[in-house]
């Protein structure tokens, strides 16, 4: 069994389609997909094989990717999507679920600590801060009475933006 056929793409374009359209979950998940076929001998090897050692390998190597330097947090959700791959694998019968929870004890990359002995430690993700009341007035003098009722009511609901864009009447 090749890691293509345990772990098909089409799969995840069924279960990562929202309203018709492919989710961000679903790009996510085809570049670890890519990102594992690619550091793995182009994904010439057996998905019977791979394990929680393998997937360690593949975490360290996402961390110490100098071309990338990805956040950790990024790194996490590659990772994340691998084990569930193999999850979905062992709901299909392709993978043994000993395996497969021996993944789930891969400690995640702590922050600044290097991935693999002696290497640099990998980025963290910057913070995301409140834009300055001061600024927001300023945005709703000027915005479109549209996008001003949907900031007033991102503020008195605590909505996120998604939230108040995917509201219909």
């Amino acid at each position: 069994l090749s890691l293509h056929d345990a772990l098909p793409i089409y799969h995840c374009q069924a279960k990562y389609t929202k309203f018709g359209r492919l989710t961000q979950s679903f790009d996510r998940t085809r570049v670890a997909i890519n990102l594992l076929l690619f550091h793995f001998r182009g994904g010439r090897f057996s998905a019977t094989d791979f394990g929680v050692r393998e997937l360690g390998e593949f975490q360290a190597w996402l961390a110490s990717e100098p071309s990338r330097h990805w956040a950790r947090n990024t790194i996490s959700e590659y990772v994340a999507c691998v084990k569930r791959m193999f999850g979905w694998a062992v709901s299909q019968e392709h993978y043994e679920e000993s395996a497969c929870a021996a993944m789930e004890r891969l400690e995640p990359l702590r922050r600044g600590q290097s991935a693999s002995a002696g290497g640099l430690p990998h980025r963290d993700g910057r913070k995301v801060r409140a834009v300055p009341a001061s600024t927001l007035d300023r945005f709703i003098e000027h915005a479109p009475p549209m996008l001003t009722a949907m900031v007033r009511l991102q503020l008195l609901c605590a909505m996120r933006p998604g939230e108040v864009v995917a509201i219909r009447r």
